[in-house]
């Protein structure tokens, strides 16, 4: 255990004398002078850079939380339904996009079928 704790050390130090390792490190402390220069938080950081929170917000003395943005959600069509004046046939539907009614705009040459709507839903 005492040589893989000693062949682990040596390698920590030599990762630590990287320059790679210098140079991340060096960004690093760069990057948080920045941010307590303008009194922003590593939160503020993210959210400016994943485009949330516009870049010219006031700095705040507090955190901010990110914040979770809600979907739009989309106004829920009518439903609408279409009785067949030749068939009889009944369809429930709430887009223009149903199989049937495209075979009836096919079979009976119809750009409107509005004229076949019988009741109107919310």
């Amino acid at each position: 255990m005492e040589a893989a704790l000693a062949k682990l050390q040596r390698e920590l130090d030599a990762l630590q004398n990287s320059a790679a390792y210098k140079k991340e490190q060096a960004f690093k402390k760069a990057v948080e002078a920045l941010l307590k220069r303008h009194g922003r938080s590593k939160a503020d950081l993210i959210e400016i850079l994943a485009g949330d929170v516009p870049p010219l917000k006031k700095a705040s003395k507090v955190p901010s939380k990110t914040a979770k943005k809600t979907p739009k959600k989309r106004k829920a069509r009518k439903l609408k339904v279409y009785k067949n004046p030749k068939t009889g046939e009944v369809i429930e539907t709430r887009g223009g996009n149903h199989t049937t009614l495209k075979a009836w705009k096919a079979k009976y040459k119809m750009d409107n079928l509005e004229a076949w709507v019988v009741e109107e839903k919310a």
